[in-house]
């Protein structure tokens, strides 16, 4: 996982915390919130041509995977350039699900580790409820689509 923003800001601030151990980073992902910071920016990303998994997908990235034995043999085809332009509070890419005790199901529960894709998460910036909303969702539903 590769995170810029709200995800980066708790791990920089968690560092102050260090002695309260592993809920250090409850503690500075509350402040986090608290804080509501946003960031102005670009992103260009290049699609595959025929994707072999959707987002929404549920099936789960395993051994012997079904999308992953797929993208083996045939490497997805890139496809067209989109560019996003705002502001975020969150911007993720992940290639993994990246589970952990708060997010049981990973902040992207339908990532392949072997389909050669990454999965991008963008979270608008400028409003508290938009971030907890999406915290709520990735931590209690696995579903981080807002």
């Amino acid at each position: 996982m590769v995170s810029y923003g709200y995800f980066g800001d708790l791990l920089q601030s968690s560092e102050r915390w260090r002695k309260l151990g592993p809920s250090r980073y409850i503690v500075s992902g509350l402040l986090q919130v608290i804080r509501n910071r946003s960031y102005e920016g670009q992103v260009r990303v290049r699609y595959p041509a025929t994707p072999l998994a959707q987002p929404d997908d549920a099936t789960p990235c395993s051994q012997h995977c079904g999308v992953c034995s797929k993208a083996s043999r045939a490497a997805p085809l890139p496809g067209e350039w989109h560019q996003f332009s705002g502001r975020w509070s969150v911007l993720t890419s992940a290639v993994a699900s990246c589970s952990c005790r708060l997010t049981p199901h990973g902040v992207s529960p339908s990532a392949h580790l072997g389909d050669g894709c990454a999965d991008l998460i963008l979270v608008a910036g400028g409003s508290r409820f938009r971030i907890l909303s999406y915290l709520y969702r990735t931590s209690c539903t696995g579903n981080s689509s807002l």
